[in-house]
């Protein structure tokens, strides 16, 4: 009995964190990722039709799996177009009516990596024209991790803050478009990542992670 109540009990809580960390419902009840695709070049007019190609040439995907891929994903399409890194040039989006997570999961051979898109990676201030465009990708942190200013106008102050509010990192920024995070030393752990306007003083704060 007791080893029956464990079971259950590893069982529950396996399916609360799991389903936490997968879990990439939109406020709409609709579902969306980010993927990256294992892929030389992606055509701006990528649609849900190429990505499905794009799985069934590369993956031994399942007959279920496909059929609820095509069923229920609603849109694919080229995330970032006007990138400057051949890593997020390979980034599309993917929107579908259910959970399709554990599924892209398993394409290791079309999809390098795939997380929800609110997980926090992007910036998009709408009322804000200098920081609407950038993009930190991908976390959590690796050493292959880039902060990408898509507009050569942008002056802004970066700063990185630990779990106890202490600033670890400080850098002013004028029109760099790509900067990388490999030379900046940060332990395991979870950090916030601001980005200041210097021309009208608004800021934004992201969360990122080191594994």
């Amino acid at each position: 009995m007791k080893k029956i109540i464990l079971l259950l009990t590893f069982v529950i809580c396996a399916n609360l964190m799991f389903g936490q960390q997968t879990d990439c419902s939109q406020s709409e009840g609709t579902f969306s990722y980010y993927a990256v695709l294992i892929i030389d070049e992606i055509p701006n007019d990528f649609d849900k039709t190429d990505f499905i190609n794009h799985i069934v040439s590369l993956d031994n995907i399942s007959n279920e799996d496909l059929t609820t891929l095509n069923d229920n994903i609603t849109e694919v399409f080229k995330s970032f177009p006007t990138a400057q890194s051949e890593y997020l040039q390979r980034v599309v989006n993917v929107n579908s009516n259910v959970e399709i997570y554990p599924i892209l999961a398993e394409l290791n051979n079309s999809i390098e990596y795939h997380e929800c898109t609110g997980e926090g990676t992007i910036l998009g201030l709408n009322d804000n024209e200098y920081l609407k465009n950038i993009v930190v990708y991908p976390n959590p942190i690796t050493e292959n991790s880039v902060i990408e200013l898509k507009t050569s106008q942008l002056e802004i102050k970066l700063e990185i803050v630990n779990n106890l509010g202490q600033k670890i990192h400080e850098k002013n920024i004028l029109n760099d478009k790509i900067i990388g995070l490999k030379n900046i030393n940060l332990t395991s752990g979870i950090y916030y990542l601001k980005i200041i306007d210097l021309n009208n003083g608004k800021s934004e704060t992201l969360k990122i992670v080191k594994n």
